[in-house]
């Protein structure tokens, strides 16, 4: 069953808090936000029919499915900026970040 509106606005709102105690630490002179997107991999309940479909699509049916076979998924994107360039340079951005080593990291590293 789907979590309530307010179970997910709670799980959101722990996610920022997170997220701004990660900024805070890293900037301890004070910080603004700017430009603020959000990506979320949304989930909804699949129909019987579809988990049906991929149970009989494997080559062992007795394998049955995962949890996961129960959610259909699509990924969502909400931005504070509407211009293009803004979101897809802001997504770049992120994505780039997966590429560098984590501060921690480069922290050890120089000790």
């Amino acid at each position: 069953m789907p979590p309530t509106r307010e179970e997910l606005e709670t799980r959101l709102q722990a996610l920022l808090a997170d997220h701004l105690d990660a900024v805070a630490s890293q900037n301890p002179e004070g910080f603004d936000i700017g430009v603020v997107a959000l990506v979320t991999e949304v989930r909804y309940p699949a129909t019987v029919e579809d988990v049906e479909e991929l149970v009989r699509s494997r080559g062992r049916p007795e394998a049955r499915y995962t949890p996961e076979a129960e959610w259909n998924t699509y990924v969502a994107m909400g931005c504070s900026d509407s211009r293009n360039w803004i979101q897809s340079g802001i997504l770049n951005a992120a994505l780039d970040l997966l590429d560098e080593p984590a501060i921690e990291d480069a922290e050890d590293d120089a000790e």
